[in-house]
């Protein structure tokens, strides 16, 4: 999806690491947090984070096995992926591979109905299933990528609600790949499927009714909840996207689980595709703007964070490593924890700060507005906290009994890349602004 890196570029990214005398293995498995990108050039750095999980994103099969088999023969273009996918193992991290069937000599599309291709913005032909006398060669393809690379979690597509036509075609190719998959490795968790509803369910109802007179967002709500009617047997975790602000976070997980729950299931849910920051809608960013947007992207990654984990979400990639600046969408050009030259901003370092602070959290909870609590087996709960409107003083006794507590800053500079304590902070006068602050026992 991103810097499709040469093998060379490879080669000489570990010599600098081995020069620099810097292990390449950092990572530790976390069960609650990741990254979504595969940018190979900036692993290293992203391993820092200490999260342990990467997601990668648009790959397709019609670019690994461009030409249909011949005589049972198949081609598949390993070389292409290999420098990348080996890294990212090699790294320590644990990869979510997202894959798509998308492959001209296979798919049966419906030329009248025009999607949007993800990666370039251009117009493409909505699918409707895997040719039936191509499903074992999608199986087979399954197998191949899996043997190759050690892959524990697979998501079939991302927001199928958007390419796809039909939901009984799509499940087929849900559950043919779950068969491939279980038959290498029965631990491998499918993933159904990035689905993005935006703010949809945030809205009101009027406003709901409104927008469903569109027969495009008609399909797309339409088709989530056909495939979650159908598909509980094909997949083991849902995915969906969270890429509008916090406030929308509680009222579309809730839309989600009430789905499952109304046909009798529950899964874990988890969230690619995270912005980390506020969409931008001009196709640059200017320059005398960079701090003000780097701040907010830190502020705001730890709000949508701290909501989105007390909805109900198990696991969160943010998006994404690194900046992209040429992709055809404006507003995801600048949501990189790092800069297109590898310069950690400042919502870098916040993160690894949640990280080492919230990892292995056993319950979130909303305790009270912008209030949120963290709880752990054996150490005291962690909060976090903010104010949506004025900054005020408030008294947390009613949730630590100590006199006093240790009060973090979140990191909004680059040049605060360390916890700034505020030191032993009266637990009765804990000072709330805009920006998040981390409040633990001393």
């Amino acid at each position: 999806m991103r810097y499709c890196a040469k093998r060379t570029d490879v080669l000489l990214y570990l010599v600098l690491l081995l020069s620099l005398g810097t292990s390449f293995v950092f990572a530790q498995e976390t069960e609650h947090f990741g990254v979504d990108g595969d940018n190979i050039k900036v692993i290293g750095i992203i391993a820092h984070i200490g999260d342990g999980h990467s997601s990668s994103n648009a790959l397709t099969w019609g670019y690994l096995e461009p030409q249909a088999p011949v005589n049972g023969v198949h081609i598949y273009r390993w070389d292409l992926i290999d420098a990348k996918y080996k890294q990212l193992i090699l790294s320590g991290r644990k990869l979510q591979l997202t894959i798509s069937p998308r492959n001209l000599w296979a798919i049966q599309g419906d030329a009248h109905v025009k999607s949007q291709d993800p990666n370039t913005g251009k117009p493409i032909s909505a699918i409707v299933r895997i040719r039936p006398e191509c499903i074992n060669d999608w199986k087979n393809f399954i197998t191949e990528l899996l043997k190759r690379y050690s892959v524990p979690y697979l998501q079939i597509d991302s927001e199928p609600e958007n390419t796809w036509m039909s939901v009984d075609g799509f499940l087929e190719a849900v559950c043919s790949a779950q068969s491939a998959a279980h038959k290498i490795d029965p631990s491998i968790k499918i993933l159904v499927s990035g689905f993005n509803v935006g703010n949809f369910f945030a809205m009101p109802v009027s406003e709901q009714n409104r927008f469903l007179t569109n027969r495009t967002i008609q399909h797309k709500i339409n088709f989530i909840k056909d495939l979650l009617a159908k598909g509980n047997g094909c997949f083991d975790i849902l995915s969906i996207h969270l890429n509008r602000d916090y406030k929308s976070i509680d009222s579309t997980v809730a839309w989600f689980k009430k789905q499952m729950e109304e046909n009798g299931y529950a899964k874990p849910m988890w969230c690619d595709d995270f912005s980390s920051a506020p969409f931008l809608r001009r196709k640059n960013l200017k320059k005398e703007d960079l701090a003000a947007y780097q701040s907010a992207q830190a502020s705001l990654l730890v709000k949508k964070l701290v909501v989105a984990f007390a909805a109900g979400i198990d696991r969160i990639y943010v998006s994404s490593d690194s900046d992209w600046e040429s992709y055809f969408m404006p507003e995801w050009r600048s949501m990189g924890l790092v800069d297109r030259h590898g310069a950690p901003k400042p919502a870098y370092y916040t993160y690894k700060l949640i990280v080492s602070k919230l990892n292995a959290f056993t319950k979130a909870e909303k305790v009270q507005d912008c209030i949120f609590k963290f709880t752990f087996n054996g150490r005291e709960p962690v909060f976090v906290a903010w104010s949506d409107d004025v900054s005020k003083m408030i008294d947390f006794t009613q949730f630590i009994s100590s006199a006093t507590v240790k009060v973090t800053h979140i990191i909004t500079t680059t040049n605060k890349k360390t916890d700034r304590l505020a030191g032993k902070v009266s637990t009765q006068k804990i000072i709330i602004t805009h920006q998040p602050v981390i409040i633990e026992t001393i």
